[in-house]
């Protein structure tokens, strides 16, 4: 095996390295006893579906000791990206233990979008950094970025100013039900009805978001295990596992088509169908409509009729009290209910489409005061002809 060019990770695409396989690259005159020291580390630090895997040591090919190894990585099938920790061979057992469970995780992170090479370096995991910050080691290149979660920078929350309308604009404009007699006790029904509506979408959602992370651990081991097995790219296997439940990464986007079932297809993702409430489903569809200018949530009470239209069309046989309370409650700038319903959207994009440089094109996005909008090209957006 030629590593004649292993001093960067620029030769690991080459197509050199197999996967399954982590290779132990040692400088000329190094201490072979070290490969040894990491071994038995790698045993009792590492998963179980990793634990075996196959180790080969090679001499006088770096200026440094390095493990090197081909990822297990969603993210990059069909991409030939590697992993590189170079070892300070003077570190302590802590500090390497820690570098190889980072080595190992990195190895086998089939949910990460990273889908470049990846260099550690075990002086991250310096002893001193860790007691003094307190916190996880920073890693060079991007294997310390966490790309399961994304932090939640559009959620908006929106003041209602306290002064007498007639003295306020803007977001004063529209009160909704203030100093309004008391609920009847059909309201107080109602509001629980939606009360338990809510906490049964949101349990809906949490059961789709604990599925995905089964059939990802269960991705994972088998990819591991044909890896482990035949020291081969497993992307042709999960390629077949992923067809069309998961988008993992694809070359280009889908066009969005609402068909005359109202289903919100992605029809170059294998027909993917991204299911969500009614109600949701109706907001994105208003969402879908004003695609170009956007809406602004303070102003979507400019849109009620309208979006009652298109709620119809969504749920024509619906209980019409529960309805128009969620549509005043959607159009009401003091509520939270609008902020909840988008990023219930969000949500159930993200569940389906795990590289967020795809998700994002799809739900809806915007800045706290401004207009919020669906970034999907409109050319690339196909509506039934009553909604165009």
């Amino acid at each position: 095996m030629d590593f004649s060019s292993i001093s960067s990770l620029s030769s690991l695409s080459s197509g050199t390295f197999k996967y399954g396989v982590v290779y132990c690259a040692l400088p000329e005159g190094g201490d072979p006893g070290l490969v040894e020291r990491l071994r038995a580390l790698w045993r009792v630090t590492t998963p179980r579906s990793v634990r075996d895997i196959k180790w080969e040591v090679y001499d006088g090919l770096t200026d440094e000791p390095k493990l090197i190894a081909r990822r297990a990585n969603i993210g990059n099938i069909g991409r030939r990206a590697s992993i590189e920790l170079t070892v300070d061979p003077n570190a302590s057992e802590q500090v390497l233990t820690m570098a190889l469970a980072r080595f190992a995780r990195t190895l086998t992170d089939i949910t990460s979008i990273n889908r470049g090479d990846v260099l550690l370096t075990s002086r991250a995991f310096d002893d001193e950094v860790l007691f003094r910050e307190e916190a996880s080691p920073v890693l060079s290149g991007r294997a310390d970025i966490d790309y399961s979660t994304e932090p939640e920078d559009d959620v908006q929350f929106i003041n209602v100013p306290t002064a007498a309308p007639e003295t306020v604009t803007g977001l004063n404009r529209y009160i909704p039900r203030a100093k309004a007699k008391r609920d009847t006790q059909e309201d107080k029904i109602a509001k629980k009805r939606r009360a338990e509506e809510n906490r049964l979408i949101d349990e809906d959602l949490r059961q789709k978001e604990q599925q995905r992370r089964l059939d990802f651990e269960q991705l994972r081991a088998r990819a591991l295990k044909f890896m482990i097995e035949y020291q081969a790219d497993p992307a042709e296997l999960l390629k077949e596992l992923l067809n069309g439940k998961y988008i993992i990464q694809e070359d280009g986007l889908s066009p969005l088509v609402i068909n005359e079932n109202l289903d919100i297809c992605l029809p170059n993702y294998n027909e993917m169908v991204i299911d969500m409430p009614p109600l949701c489903k109706a907001i994105y569809i208003l969402f879908l409509k004003h695609s170009e200018e956007g809406i602004r949530l303070v102003d979507f009470g400019d849109y009620r009729d309208e979006f009652e239209e298109v709620y119809n069309c969504v749920m024509p046989n619906r209980d019409e009290k529960l309805a128009r309370q969620s549509i005043d409650d959607l159009c009401d700038p003091s509520s939270n209910s609008l902020n909840e319903k988008k990023s219930r959207i969000k949500r159930y994009f993200k569940n389906k489409i795990l590289d967020d440089n795809i998700a994002r094109q799809y739900y809806i996005t915007g800045p706290k005061s401004g207009p919020n909008r669906i970034t999907l090209a409109p050319d690339m957006i196909t509506l039934p002809a009553y909604f165009a």
